[in-house]
Protein backbone atom coordinates (compact mmCIF):
# COMPACT_ATOMS: atom_id res chain seq x y z
CA UNK A 1 0.00 0.00 0.00
CA UNK A 2 1.31 3.63 -0.98
CA UNK A 3 1.86 5.78 2.33
CA UNK A 4 -0.11 8.73 2.71
CA UNK A 5 0.41 11.37 5.27
CA UNK A 6 -1.83 14.52 5.43
CA UNK A 7 -0.83 18.50 6.84
CA UNK A 8 -3.11 18.95 9.56
CA UNK A 9 -5.51 20.87 9.47
CA UNK A 10 -4.97 21.96 5.94
CA UNK A 11 -6.84 20.98 3.11
CA UNK A 12 -5.56 18.84 -0.07
CA UNK A 13 -3.61 21.59 -2.20
CA UNK A 14 -0.65 19.68 -4.01
CA UNK A 15 0.80 16.19 -3.50
CA UNK A 16 4.75 14.70 -3.86
CA UNK A 17 4.69 11.41 -5.23
CA UNK A 18 8.01 9.16 -4.08
CA UNK A 19 9.30 6.51 -4.83
CA UNK A 20 12.55 5.23 -2.53
CA UNK A 21 14.57 2.37 -1.99
CA UNK A 22 12.13 -0.10 -0.03
CA UNK A 23 12.57 -1.10 3.78
CA UNK A 24 13.99 3.13 3.76
CA UNK A 25 11.76 5.59 6.34
CA UNK A 26 11.12 8.80 4.04
CA UNK A 27 10.25 11.94 5.22
CA UNK A 28 8.77 15.52 3.72
CA UNK A 29 9.78 18.13 5.74
CA UNK A 30 9.20 21.69 5.14
CA UNK A 31 10.07 24.30 7.93
CA UNK A 32 8.85 22.99 11.38
CA UNK A 33 6.49 20.41 9.31
CA UNK A 34 7.42 16.89 8.92
CA UNK A 35 5.63 14.45 7.60
CA UNK A 36 6.91 11.17 7.63
CA UNK A 37 5.72 7.77 5.48
CA UNK A 38 3.64 5.44 7.14
CA UNK A 39 5.32 2.29 5.53
CA UNK A 40 8.67 1.65 4.39
CA UNK A 41 7.32 0.20 1.32
CA UNK A 42 9.15 2.65 -0.82
CA UNK A 43 6.53 4.41 -2.04
CA UNK A 44 4.52 7.31 -0.60
CA UNK A 45 2.11 9.91 -1.51
CA UNK A 46 2.63 13.36 0.74
CA UNK A 47 -0.28 15.97 0.49
CA UNK A 48 1.53 19.38 1.09
CA UNK A 49 0.87 22.72 1.25
CA UNK A 50 2.76 25.41 -1.29
CA UNK A 51 6.38 26.02 -0.52
CA UNK A 52 9.49 24.68 -0.41
CA UNK A 53 9.66 20.96 1.00
CA UNK A 54 12.55 18.14 0.93
CA UNK A 55 12.14 15.12 0.50
CA UNK A 56 14.63 12.74 2.56
CA UNK A 57 14.90 8.71 2.89
CA UNK A 58 17.30 6.86 5.06
CA UNK A 59 17.98 3.04 5.83
CA UNK A 60 20.17 3.71 8.65
CA UNK A 61 23.47 3.87 6.78
CA UNK A 62 22.51 5.79 3.91
CA UNK A 63 20.59 8.98 3.36
CA UNK A 64 18.93 10.33 -0.15
CA UNK A 65 17.20 13.77 -0.44
CA UNK A 66 15.87 16.64 -3.13
CA UNK A 67 14.38 20.02 -2.78
CA UNK A 68 10.89 20.12 -4.43
CA UNK A 69 9.18 23.33 -5.05
CA UNK A 70 5.68 23.60 -4.58
CA UNK A 71 4.19 26.67 -7.00
CA UNK A 72 0.54 26.25 -6.95
CA UNK A 73 -2.29 24.34 -5.45
CA UNK A 74 -3.29 21.23 -7.32
CA UNK A 75 0.51 21.08 -8.22
CA UNK A 76 1.44 17.10 -8.31
CA UNK A 77 5.39 16.55 -8.62
CA UNK A 78 7.01 12.67 -8.51
CA UNK A 79 10.09 12.27 -7.15
CA UNK A 80 12.87 9.38 -7.35
CA UNK A 81 14.95 9.01 -4.06
CA UNK A 82 18.51 6.79 -4.61
CA UNK A 83 21.26 6.26 -2.57
CA UNK A 84 23.54 5.95 -5.69
CA UNK A 85 24.43 9.27 -7.77
CA UNK A 86 24.53 8.03 -11.15
CA UNK A 87 27.18 10.17 -13.47
CA UNK A 88 26.11 7.54 -16.55
CA UNK A 89 23.80 4.81 -16.73
CA UNK A 90 23.02 2.22 -19.21
CA UNK A 91 23.22 5.41 -21.90
CA UNK A 92 21.56 7.84 -19.81
CA UNK A 93 24.78 10.89 -19.49
CA UNK A 94 23.38 12.50 -16.73
CA UNK A 95 24.21 15.82 -17.94
CA UNK A 96 22.41 17.70 -14.92
CA UNK A 97 25.01 16.15 -12.26
CA UNK A 98 28.45 15.93 -13.95
CA UNK A 99 28.00 16.76 -17.41
CA UNK A 100 29.26 15.08 -20.53
CA UNK A 101 32.80 13.71 -20.84
CA UNK A 102 35.36 15.08 -21.75
CA UNK A 103 39.59 14.48 -22.45
CA UNK A 104 42.03 15.48 -20.71
CA UNK A 105 44.77 17.48 -23.29
CA UNK A 106 47.90 15.77 -22.74
CA UNK A 107 47.29 11.79 -23.21
CA UNK A 108 44.23 12.16 -25.70
CA UNK A 109 45.44 11.80 -29.19
CA UNK A 110 43.77 10.02 -31.39
CA UNK A 111 40.97 8.79 -28.57
CA UNK A 112 37.64 9.12 -29.00
CA UNK A 113 33.98 9.08 -27.18
CA UNK A 114 31.04 7.24 -28.75
CA UNK A 115 27.30 6.96 -26.95
CA UNK A 116 25.18 4.00 -27.66
CA UNK A 117 21.59 3.06 -26.06
CA UNK A 118 22.78 1.73 -23.11
CA UNK A 119 26.88 2.57 -23.04
CA UNK A 120 29.57 4.47 -23.46
CA UNK A 121 33.11 3.70 -25.82
CA UNK A 122 36.38 4.68 -25.17
CA UNK A 123 38.33 3.89 -28.04
CA UNK A 124 42.14 4.48 -28.23
CA UNK A 125 45.03 5.42 -30.26
CA UNK A 126 48.52 5.00 -29.58
CA UNK A 127 50.24 7.74 -27.74
CA UNK A 128 53.94 7.02 -26.67
CA UNK A 129 53.81 3.33 -27.27
CA UNK A 130 50.75 2.73 -25.24
CA UNK A 131 47.43 3.13 -25.79
CA UNK A 132 46.12 5.58 -23.75
CA UNK A 133 42.74 7.43 -23.05
CA UNK A 134 42.31 9.54 -19.91
CA UNK A 135 38.45 11.31 -19.89
CA UNK A 136 36.63 13.24 -17.27
CA UNK A 137 33.53 15.05 -16.31
CA UNK A 138 33.90 18.92 -17.03
CA UNK A 139 31.68 19.63 -13.97
CA UNK A 140 32.92 18.94 -10.09
CA UNK A 141 30.67 16.72 -8.24
CA UNK A 142 30.21 16.84 -4.51
CA UNK A 143 31.21 13.74 -3.07
CA UNK A 144 31.17 14.59 0.33
CA UNK A 145 28.14 12.16 1.76
CA UNK A 146 29.26 8.76 -0.17
CA UNK A 147 30.95 6.26 0.53
CA UNK A 148 32.43 4.77 -2.95
CA UNK A 149 32.78 5.46 -6.37
CA UNK A 150 32.05 2.70 -8.85
CA UNK A 151 32.44 2.09 -12.44
CA UNK A 152 30.98 -0.92 -14.08
CA UNK A 153 33.08 -1.94 -17.54
CA UNK A 154 31.17 -4.33 -19.73
CA UNK A 155 33.63 -5.05 -22.65
CA UNK A 156 37.39 -4.60 -22.80
CA UNK A 157 39.28 -5.40 -26.08
CA UNK A 158 42.80 -5.80 -24.38
CA UNK A 159 42.20 -8.16 -21.48
CA UNK A 160 45.43 -7.29 -19.96
CA UNK A 161 44.92 -3.62 -19.88
CA UNK A 162 45.24 -1.48 -16.42
CA UNK A 163 42.79 1.13 -15.76
CA UNK A 164 41.91 3.72 -13.16
CA UNK A 165 39.53 5.99 -11.49
CA UNK A 166 40.43 8.87 -9.60
CA UNK A 167 39.00 12.07 -7.71
CA UNK A 168 40.55 15.19 -7.91
CA UNK A 169 40.58 19.04 -7.61
CA UNK A 170 42.29 19.98 -10.73
CA UNK A 171 41.62 18.06 -13.96
CA UNK A 172 42.75 14.44 -14.14
CA UNK A 173 46.10 13.68 -16.15
CA UNK A 174 46.70 9.88 -15.85
CA UNK A 175 45.09 7.97 -13.47
CA UNK A 176 47.04 5.11 -14.43
CA UNK A 177 50.69 5.94 -14.15
CA UNK A 178 50.90 9.99 -12.83
CA UNK A 179 49.44 13.08 -11.79
CA UNK A 180 48.02 14.84 -8.28
CA UNK A 181 44.98 12.92 -6.65
CA UNK A 182 42.69 13.16 -3.33
CA UNK A 183 42.12 8.92 -4.08
CA UNK A 184 42.97 6.30 -6.86
CA UNK A 185 42.10 2.98 -7.58
CA UNK A 186 43.79 0.93 -10.72
CA UNK A 187 42.32 -2.17 -11.86
CA UNK A 188 44.14 -5.25 -13.84
CA UNK A 189 42.48 -6.83 -16.44
CA UNK A 190 38.99 -7.27 -17.99
CA UNK A 191 36.53 -6.66 -15.55
CA UNK A 192 33.75 -8.62 -16.78
CA UNK A 193 31.10 -6.78 -15.44
CA UNK A 194 32.03 -6.23 -11.79
CA UNK A 195 32.13 -2.77 -10.65
CA UNK A 196 35.70 -0.85 -9.86
CA UNK A 197 35.36 0.66 -6.63
CA UNK A 198 37.50 3.14 -4.67
CA UNK A 199 36.93 4.22 -0.82
CA UNK A 200 36.14 8.06 -1.04
CA UNK A 201 34.56 8.13 2.77
CA UNK A 202 37.46 10.46 3.45
CA UNK A 203 37.15 12.58 1.08
CA UNK A 204 34.93 15.71 0.96
CA UNK A 205 33.72 18.75 -1.25
CA UNK A 206 33.65 18.83 -4.96
CA UNK A 207 35.56 17.04 -7.43
CA UNK A 208 36.52 16.11 -10.60
CA UNK A 209 35.91 12.51 -11.63
CA UNK A 210 38.40 10.44 -13.86
CA UNK A 211 39.24 7.56 -15.37
CA UNK A 212 41.90 6.33 -17.77
CA UNK A 213 43.16 3.49 -19.51
CA UNK A 214 46.44 1.90 -20.90
CA UNK A 215 46.34 -0.97 -23.55
CA UNK A 216 50.02 -1.60 -24.21
CA UNK A 217 51.54 -1.96 -27.77
CA UNK A 218 48.79 -2.82 -29.60
CA UNK A 219 47.00 -1.60 -32.47
CA UNK A 220 43.91 -0.28 -30.84
CA UNK A 221 41.62 -0.82 -27.97
CA UNK A 222 38.58 -0.32 -26.68
CA UNK A 223 36.63 0.16 -23.28
CA UNK A 224 32.60 -0.20 -22.73
CA UNK A 225 31.30 1.68 -19.90
CA UNK A 226 27.71 0.54 -18.50
CA UNK A 227 27.35 2.50 -14.80
CA UNK A 228 29.79 5.07 -13.13
CA UNK A 229 28.21 6.22 -9.65
CA UNK A 230 28.79 7.03 -5.97
CA UNK A 231 27.47 5.39 -3.22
Amino acid sequence: MVGKTNVAGARLRAVIAVTYPVGSVCTCVSGTKTLKARDTSGKALFNVTVGEWTVSCTDGTDTASKAVSITSEGQAVSVELSYRLYLYKNGDKCTDVGGNWSFSKEYSDGASISYGADKVTISLKSVHQQYMGICFWYKKVDITNYRKLCMLVSYNSAPDATQGICVCSSVPENPVSSGSYDGRQLIEGSSDTVPFELDISAISGSKYVGYGASMGDTDSGSVQIKEVYLV
